[in-house]
């Protein structure tokens, strides 16, 4: 994958070692077909606490009514793997997982 990579999310990557990690299944990877041998999980589990974050800080500023057992529900809902993959599917066809040839989609288009 070329440095720079990312227009179908709108963004330039000056780091392109690091999209290319984000986007290579643990599957390939173990086959020893990316140049560092690097795969997702490790930069899934920085963004999962990520987005959780961006989540709850969102829903606190917007709803200071809202106790923290209702804040921890909505937030859940809003960053579980359903809801994630609903609103990344337009983005799968023009940055797609580097897979190995045999794994299996997750979420099937």
């Amino acid at each position: 994958m070329a440095k720079g990579r990312g227009g179908a999310v709108g963004h330039g990557f000056a780091r392109g070692e690091l999209l290319e990690e984000a986007l290579t299944h643990p599957a390939r990877a173990a086959e020893g077909r990316t140049g560092s041998g690097t795969e997702n999980q490790r930069l899934e589990c920085l963004g999962d606490a990520a987005l959780g974050l961006v989540a709850a800080v969102m829903l606190v500023e917007r709803h200071p009514e809202w106790r923290e057992v209702t804040l921890t529900k909505v937030r859940s809902r809003l960053t579980n793997e359903e809801t994630l993959a609903r609103v990344a599917r337009p983005f799968w066809s023009a940055q797609p997982m580097r897979r190995s040839p045999k794994s299996k989609p997750r979420f099937p288009s």
